[in-house]
């Protein structure tokens, strides 16, 4: 929302396959620069829209990802500057870290 116009829309859906669900998020926003993509997801990354249009710490990201990774899940972006920004949620099938967890623990 940061970094949307006031007109601007954010888009929710969802999505699934066989393998996994998908929570989707979509805006009409400035976008994010093809150079910085691979790094958004890096602990203090503001990239040049950070720097640019507001006070960033490069943090929220880079939780939202490390959260999403302990929990068994994953976060991927793609974006058009000027364009939109898309960030998808990947749900795994089949995948509970914490079952995993409790019956590695049970092991003697």
């Amino acid at each position: 929302m940061k970094y949307t116009q006031e007109e601007g829309e954010i888009k929710i859906e969802t999505g699934s396959d066989l393998k996994e669900k998908q929570l989707i998020i979509r805006d009409n926003g400035i976008g994010i620069e093809k150079t910085d993509l691979p790094r958004i997801f890096n602990r203090g990354f503001t990239g040049s829209n950070g720097r640019t249009y507001t006070k960033s710490t490069g943090m929220g990201l880079y939780l939202a990802q490390q959260l999403s990774n302990k929990l068994g899940h994953y976060i991927t972006c793609t974006s058009e500057t000027g364009l939109y920004t898309e960030f998808v949620m990947h749900f795994p099938k089949n995948v509970d870290p914490y079952f995993n967890m409790q019956k590695n623990a049970m092991r003697p």
